[in-house]
């Protein structure tokens, strides 16, 4: 009886080192691991400050961003301006930045009757930015965080082509080049959150 009670008290004064951890393997998210299915799929984040709020997202596919436009924007609202242009990005381990460019040229018909004079519009952006910030690997919804800057660029410039008949029964053209007034220069810095609002397969259409 003293032999088996000395034998417990000894067993119980060894230490005790295996944890859950060790004893089944790293749990899910543990040791840095990439995100389970990697970093492919669809992100978005909403971005505030004083006087701005906005919204940006990307997409990745097979390990690298995808060229759809509508999947890799940006729009911000600024004291009463809508403004808005394309979103570059890499992530890099939990590393991301990227590049918040000038909206590409687009082209519009204010007038709308199919009848001379026909007046057409190109125009480009006035601002852009960029952004930095931490994808947390540990996140099953691949939540990611950090900050950026938006700031006026070179004025944007909106070109009106007037297009009529002539008096010798041919078409001419005209085209009035106008920079679109910035005002004054300005800098916002801005903090942002968001997830990895969708996830596919690598190889599957992104566009």
């Amino acid at each position: 009886m003293k032999f088996s009670l000395l034998l417990l008290v000894s067993l119980c004064s060894l230490p005790f080192t295996a944890n859950a951890g060790n004893m089944f393997g790293p749990a899910p998210f543990r040791n840095g691991s990439p995100l389970v299915s990697g970093v492919d799929g669809t992100y978005q984040a909403t971005a505030s400050d004083t006087n701005i709020i906005g919204i940006f997202r990307f997409q990745y596919s097979e390990g690298s961003q995808t060229s759809s436009p509508t999947k890799n924007s940006w729009i911000f609202f600024r004291e009463g301006r809508v403004m808005k242009g394309t979103v570059e990005a890499a992530i890099d381990g939990s590393s991301l930045s990227g590049i918040l460019g000038q909206e590409a040229a687009k082209s519009g018909n204010p007038n709308t009757n199919a009848t001379f004079p026909l007046i057409l519009t190109t125009s480009t952006s006035d601002s852009l930015g960029n952004f930095n910030g931490k994808l947390n690997l540990k996140s099953p919804s691949g939540a990611f965080s950090g900050s950026g800057v938006l700031q006026s660029a070179a004025g944007g410039v909106t070109t009106y082509t007037f297009i009529n008949t002539n008096n010798f029964g041919g078409i001419e053209s005209t085209n009035v080049p106008i920079t679109n007034s910035v005002g004054a220069g300005f800098t916002n810095n801005f903090q942002f959150r968001g997830v990895r609002t969708s996830v596919f397969s690598t190889g599957s259409s992104t566009n």
